[in-house]
This record gives structure tokens, C-alpha cells and sequence, in this order.
């Protein structure tokens, strides 16, 4: 959906969120903290945006490749809660 225009319009509240990242990790074989994992996850609902200061997300599904052993993992989680202190709907007025 749209984004926030950096006014006091939020934009479509419903929307679908696609992110990907890195884990650093301590559990290697030498035992030093170091990456370990490339994420991928999607979304595919979300409710809210950082302008209202808050957002759900549900039935995320992330790809987890661990560099050293070379297998993925996938991780679900049912239900997520964003609340957001800067960026929210109070940077606004």
C-alpha cells in the first residue's frame, strides 16, 4: 500500500512486508561471535503502520541459511507486535 507521505496521512493500514538480514552468532566451531545466518522472511499481513505508532504482523515465514553448516531452517511466527517510541504518529504534530 501507499506510504506515509510525512504528514499526518498513514497510508494504507493493511499491507504485506518482505525483509531480509543477517544473525551473528556465537556458536561456531572456534566459539567466537561471528555471522552465521542470511535471512529471508516474508509477511504476508500486516495491520498498522510506524505512523500510528503501532503494527501487527501474522504467519511469518523466514529462511535461515547457516553459513557454516550449509543447511536452511525455517522459522514461523504465528503473531508479531511492533510498537514504535520514534518514527510514530508523535514525530507529527
Amino acid at each position: 500500500g501507499q506510504r506515509s507521505t510525512g504528514g499526518q496521512t498513514a497510508g494504507m493500514g493493511i499491507n504485506s512486508l518482505v525483509g531480509l538480514g543477517v544473525m551473528l552468532s556465537p556458536y561456531t566451531l572456534d566459539g567466537r561471535t561471528t555471522l552465521s545466518h542470511l535471512l529471508v522472511s516474508l509477511t504476508p499481513l500486516t495491520v498498522g503502520s510506524p505512523v500510528i505508532g503501532k503494527r501487527e504482523r501474522a504467519l511469518t515465514v523466514t529462511l535461515a541459511y547457516n553459513l557454516h553448516t550449509k543447511q536452511v531452517g525455517v522459522l514461523f511466527d504465528l503473531l508479531k507486535f511492533d510498537f514504535y517510541v520514534v518514527g510514530s504518529y508523535k514525530d507529527y504534530r
